[in-house]
């Protein structure tokens, strides 16, 4: 309950206080202009704090929305960068984008589906990565902090969303051996070169670490997507 409308119950108490103890004390008070000037007061006063109390919760409400809604596009937009990274068609994508506009429970649907897709490509883009790395990481880090409460039913859950996703950003960080021109040059050295062994190890350690961070990060958007079709949001602070 708000200040104003707690001023506004200890006003219609007095009212009703006052109101009370001048008919105790004056028999005319019901047939008299000053009962009437009460019940007028008495029933404004109520009226204020009904649509007090109605605008509040529309207000709640529209912000709700309006948190679930960013919610939507900072999920679809790293999903988009996943799907990119792993090569997936554009038709995807734009799928992807088009149901973030649509609400929270047509959108954890084309979550599940991009999930879906990045699990069953085999490879990622390596040219692709340096340059989305620090946007995905700026994204989860952003989620774990502005919109937690919209996909935690608890502080608990607050806690545990935060470290998960602090933990997955963190994961995301540059990697000098994924550059393309790292990579042409290590093509192009002889076979014979040991050294070339030794960076053909490195990428393919990386690519795997890299293949790791996309499916954990897809499967765990998915997953808070669900929670917010599903209503297990905390009531906004």
């Amino acid at each position: 309950m708000s200040a104003k409308t707690i001023i506004f119950v200890i006003l219609a108490a007095a009212i009703a206080v006052l109101g009370l103890l001048a008919s105790r004390h004056d028999p005319k008070f019901a047939e008299n202009a000053w009962s009437e000037l009460f019940w007028l007061i008495a029933g404004a006063l109520a009226t204020t704090i009904l649509l007090d109390s109605i605008l509040e919760r529309s207000a709640a409400a529209r912000r709700r929305r309006e948190d679930q809604f960013a919610f939507r596009t900072f999920t679809a937009t790293v999903l988009a960068s996943l799907l990119e990274l792993m090569g997936a068609e554009t038709q995807a994508i734009n799928e992807l984008m088009a149901c973030a506009l649509i609400g929270n429970e047509k959108f954890a649907s084309a979550s599940r589906k991009a999930r879906d897709i990045i699990a069953t490509v085999p490879d990622i883009r390596p040219p692709l990565y340096n340059p989305m790395y620090l946007d995905i990481a700026s994204h989860l880090r952003a989620l774990s902090e502005r919109y937690i409460r919209i996909y935690s039913s608890t502080h608990e859950e607050m806690l545990e969303h935060y470290q998960r996703l602090q933990a997955l950003a963190r994961r995301w960080n540059y990697r000098d051996a994924l550059a393309e021109s790292a990579m042409a040059h290590t093509e192009s050295m002889r076979q014979d070169d040991p050294v070339k062994k030794t960076r053909e190890a490195e990428i393919a350690r990386h690519l795997h670490d890299v293949r790791q961070a996309v499916d954990d990060t897809a499967a765990y958007l998915s997953k808070v997507a669900e929670r917010v079709a599903a209503g297990a949001g905390m009531p906004a602070a």
